[in-house]
Formats: structure tokens, sequence, C-alpha cells
């Protein structure tokens, strides 16, 4: 950054929907995948696509997790005294929270993992996950922050990004892909960049749950030592008090 004189970082949480383009066009530039092979994976679709992206090891090592759940069981939520189907739920026992089945989505491909999404939303309305066996895990999802919706098999389902919290270290243990580890995530979402301070929002710490509590965050380079380029001197022929760009 100091070569490139650039003393701030800003980070918006629109890279998230362009994630899986710029991963793509980050593995093409090392060789780890590439246009012919993307074209090919849209060629097995049905109906075949131009092409289809996410599919390559590289992407899904660096892609975000996603999690679908049915829409029903979202709905529920709000509409509590609605007919329910109860397959679209976890058995869970010794408790009066709900909690929706849901499906893992790694890269452009459906998991077989699943996972059981609580019902219950807390004050800034983030719902836990669990795993299949009942025990919590370090993920979350925000309920009004969702990347679309999608038909599976007749059934609609809302995707979420899936938001892991750190540990005590500060950093995400045991992330399921780089995406969790990058300098994106650990500045946007974690709130914390090592040889960065945010200057804004001012005094905004913490977990960005990725709902519109910090759309955009921007952070100083602690150590800058670059500057700008010299002004040149305006030519003689120049007669104003403009500054030349």
């Amino acid at each position: 950054m100091n070569t490139n004189q650039t003393e701030y970082v800003l980070l918006d949480q629109g890279l998230i929907q362009k994630w899986q383009a710029l991963d793509f066009l980050a593995c093409i530039h090392v060789n780890a995948t590439s246009e012919a092979f993307a074209k090919s994976q849209g060629a097995l679709q049905t109906p075949p696509a131009p092409f289809v992206l996410g599919t390559s090891q590289c992407e899904i090592a660096h892609d975000p997790v996603f999690v679908i759940v049915p829409y029903a069981a979202i709905e529920s939520i709000f509409y509590p005294n609605t007919t329910q189907n109860l397959s679209l739920y976890c058995s869970m026992s010794n408790t009066k929270v709900k909690y929706a089945k849901a499906y893992l989505v790694e890269g452009n491909s459906f998991s077989n993992q699943t996972v059981c999404v609580s019902l219950s939303p807390n004050s800034k309305g983030v719902l836990n996950v669990y795993d299949a066996n009942g025990t919590k895990t370090d993920a979350v999802i925000q309920l009004g922050y969702y990347e679309g919706f999608l038909n599976v098999q007749g059934i609609p389902f809302v995707e979420y990004l899936m938001i892991y919290l750190p540990g005590s270290n500060g950093t995400v243990e045991n992330p399921p892909s780089l995406f969790y580890t990058s300098n994106f995530y650990r500045a946007y979402v974690l709130g914390d960049l090592s040889g960065f301070t945010q200057v804004y929002p001012e005094n905004a710490t913490g977990i960005n749950f990725v709902n519109g509590t910090y759309p955009i965050r921007i952070f100083k380079l602690d150590n800058f030592t670059g500057s700008l380029p010299e002004v040149p001197q305006k030519p003689s022929w120049v007669h104003n008090n403009y500054t030349m760009p």
C-alpha cells in the first residue's frame, strides 16, 4: 500500500455478492481454473448454461459458505400460527424453540451436510446454527440479510451467508474455507485487521452481521509511509489560480 500511495481501505457489503466472480478471476490469475473449465461445467447443466462458476477446487477453497433455509420456516417466525410441514424442522428435544432443517452450499454445489437453524432471533436478528446432533456451532446467520430465493424440488428456500464467529484468539477456528481467513472477512465482518485502524464508522467495533449494521467500513494503515506524487509546476503559458491535477 505504501508503494501504491494508498493509506485507506474501503470495504462494503456489495463485495459479498461479487465475491464468486472475483474469486473466479483470481483463480484464473494463478492458473488454478480457466474460462474453458467454467464453460464445460455449464454444458453439463440441465438445461445447458453458458458457464458455471464456483466448481473448481480453487474456487471452492476460497468461496464463503452459504446455507439455504426453508422459506416456510423463516415465515413462521413472523406468522407462528400458520400450519407447518414438520419435515422442514429438526427434531430437538427439551426445547420450545423451533429449528429449521437447512442445507449447506459450498461453492456452487449443494452439500449433503445439514444443519439446524434456530428460529428464535436475538435483538440483532441473528439466528444461531446447530449441527445435526443439536450441538451449537460457532456459526450464525442474519435474518434480515439474505442472498436470494431458490426452489429445490418444489420447496422454496432462502439463501443466507454463514457468518463464523471468532474464537478466543480473535480468529475463526477451523474455518470451512479460506474466505474466513481473508483480510476482507477479518476487516469487514470481524472488524479487526492487524496493522490497520478503523476510521469509519467512528467508535464502531465488533462483529458486522451484514444486515446494514456497517454497510461500509474504512480502515487506515497504521504505519503509512507513502506519499502523493509531487505536483508538477504550471507551464509558463498557464495564467490562472487552478491547481494542476
